[in-house]
């Protein structure tokens, strides 16, 4: 019989908390969820990883009695498998009338064949349920998602502060009996950048088979810019074709910005006109392929749109171009990018608001959002359009 040290669990797992007292951060969202919940109100919960989006669901769950059914991203959420799962549970009463809810982890990873259909199939389930049903996300606001998030209740969750991880893995490491220095664990929160989950793992990984954590040094820095650094080094100066295919997969960053980086740094990496052009008709290429993936809602073709902006790019030269190269972040084109994305939010209100009045999005931003604003701000909240905190207060500041 092999017994299960302490050393073989995951400590992510073994120092789950049970409850809501041992959320770590993000208070008031987990008390909108629980009001979510009980109301059986659909939810989307989202934010960075590793802020305790799961956690909560199951905190909450063990808290108040409920059963908990969970489709993750390992499992096929296609059509037929949302309605099998999904439809037939959502309306079936729970063992022993205990309160059910229903999870959905990662809800914007579902695309690919495995999962064409599930996500127009739940948005019309939405309002069958007959218990509560939260789905996570980290971009509530991709494209495939606009008619799902247009009938939940959103929640926000945000990065965990430096102090709370700096003191979580303090108390982690004391029930481990592992000695460490307060500036090393110090330092270690720092380099999560709020990712609590990714701190434990580290902290979990540098003391593994030993008594005390001394140094940090294995760990990679999670940020973004030198991340996409790397990958732009890579693109333009690896001829490693596999090295380059799979350059984007790690960066904290999005193709869409990718992209943006891409274009801004090839006239300063690609002398010659002919590669120049080239490397461009890949790029030109890798956008119609976005356009394409959003309209047919068909996201196997990011696999084309990934190699043309990676080994595309890359094999539009017929050599490597000596000397250091210094990249910069993208101008204009991020700045339109930037202001786009912080109009999300806005639009996604909107739509709800529309949705309602039966005008476009645009029609509502122009004609009836800055009376939305009025009354809002007057606390006068409309509840048929089932606004989210989070929301209402997003439309306050502005």
């Amino acid at each position: 019989m092999v017994l299960l040290t302490k050393v073989n669990l995951n400590w992510t797992e073994k120092y789950r908390p049970k409850t809501t007292n041992g959320i770590i951060g993000n208070k008031e969202q987990v008390a909108s969820l629980k009001k979510f919940i009980l109301e059986k109100k659909p939810t989307l919960i989202h934010g960075p990883a590793g802020t305790g989006k799961t956690s909560s669901v199951y905190a909450l769950a063990k808290e108040l009695d409920y059963e908990i059914l969970e489709l993750n991203a390992s499992d096929q959420r296609n059509k037929d498998k949302v309605i099998e799962i999904i439809g037939s549970s959502s309306k079936q009463m729970s063992l022993f009338n205990k309160g059910k809810i229903i999870l959905i982890d990662e809800i914007d990873g579902m695309a690919g064949n495995e999962d064409r259909g599930g996500i127009s199939t739940l948005t019309s389930l939405l309002g069958e349920t007959k218990h509560a049903l939260v789905m996570t996300a980290n971009d509530p606001y991709a494209q495939k998602l606009n008619e799902l998030r247009k009938k939940c209740c959103l929640v926000e969750f945000n990065p965990i502060k430096v102090d709370e991880v700096f003191l979580t893995l303090k108390g982690i490491l004391d029930r481990e009996g592992i000695l460490y220095y307060d500036d090393i664990l110090k330092k270690l929160a720092r380099k999560a950048n709020g990712d609590l989950r990714a701190a434990i793992n580290d902290a979990q990984t540098l003391t593994q088979g030993k008594k005390e954590l001394l140094d940090i040094d294995s760990v990679e820095e999670r940020e973004k810019a030198e991340t996409i650094f790397n990958a732009l080094r890579t693109i333009f100066k690896s001829r490693d074709y596999n090295l380059i295919l799979n350059s984007l997969e790690n960066t904290n960053v999005d193709l869409d910005e990718c992209f943006l980086w891409l274009d801004e740094n090839l006239p300063l990496e690609y002398k010659n006109p002919l590669e120049l052009f080239k490397a461009y008709e890949a790029l030109s290429k890798a956008d119609i392929y976005k356009k394409r993936i959003f309209r047919e809602q068909y996201y196997r073709l990011l696999i084309y749109r990934n190699a043309l902006m990676t080994t595309g790019v890359a094999f539009a030269k017929n050599g490597n171009y000596p000397g250091f190269t210094p990249y910069r972040r993208t101008g204009r084109l991020l700045k339109i990018y930037i202001n786009n994305m912080k109009n999300l939010k806005k639009k996604a209100i909107a739509e709800k608001l529309g949705n309602y009045t039966h005008t476009s999005t645009k029609k509502t931003l122009q004609n009836s959002f800055d009376l939305l604003k009025l009354l809002v701000k007057k606390n006068i909240i409309p509840s048929e359009l089932n606004l989210s905190e989070e929301e209402i207060e997003y439309i306050k500041k502005l």
